[in-house]
């Protein structure tokens, strides 16, 4: 589970999880090297903007590098908060998806921020 966040909420950028560097594709590219084949990948993604594309568009900036990515939200979209989860694998699939049930089944019980 990757949870890289700016701390100060007054920051310019929209961007709170993750950080710039983990916006970056020589980034996503070092963490898919680091994983097993097996492995999953899972980032809090959260932004300040109204602007609900922004998932979609890192979503698909993590899927150039990874086999599989998908978000899963919390249900609670008033801080845009969704869990990023990528893998390379059939394996990492059923794991992902078991994750996302398990996530959306008990999100109502999950305090986020």
């Amino acid at each position: 589970m990757i949870d890289v966040c700016y701390n100060n909420l007054e920051f310019e950028d929209e961007w709170i999880c993750p950080v710039e560097e983990f916006r970056q594709i020589s980034t996503i590219e070092n963490i898919n090297k680091t994983l097993e084949y097996n492995g999953i990948l899972t980032m809090n993604i959260i932004h300040k903007s109204k602007d609900i594309n922004l998932h979609q568009e890192l979503l698909e900036l993590y899927k150039t590098v990874f086999k599989h990515c998908e978000l899963a939200s919390d249900n609670n979209y008033r801080m845009k908060n969704q869990i990023l989860t990528c893998f390379n694998s059939k394996q990492g699939f059923h794991s992902a998806s078991n994750y996302n049930k398990i996530l959306s089944k008990y999100s109502d019980y999950v305090s986020w921020i």
